[in-house]
């Protein structure tokens, strides 16, 4: 009976479990450019001939309000990638860090 019973229980798990399953993750392209403002196309910046970056931004979702974590670039990039505060990676200057 406990046989027939981890069976069937085995049986409606997979059944079940195709039905349950998450759709495929969403697909994410991150600029990061240093220096580069709100200059482009699809930020209202008409001087700018940015199509592609422009296309990209119709497509999909734009970002327009944001804030620097740190106020040199390798700071930031390192909040940005790793979500903790220069404080807390010891990255408070754009310079090459090595670990000894």
């Amino acid at each position: 009976m406990e046989r027939l019973f981890a069976f069937l229980a085995a049986l409606a798990l997979g059944l079940v479990s195709p039905l349950l399953a998450k759709d495929s993750p969403p697909n994410v392209i991150f600029f990061a450019v240093d220096d580069l403002c709100d200059w482009v196309g699809a930020m209202g910046y008409a001087q700018a001939k940015t199509p592609n970056m422009d296309a990209l931004a119709q497509a999909g979702v734009s970002f327009n309000n944001a804030h620097c974590p740190g106020v040199f670039c390798a700071p930031s990039r390192s909040a940005i990638f790793t979500g903790r505060f220069a404080s807390t990676t010891g990255c408070y200057r754009t310079e090459i860090y090595f670990h000894n």
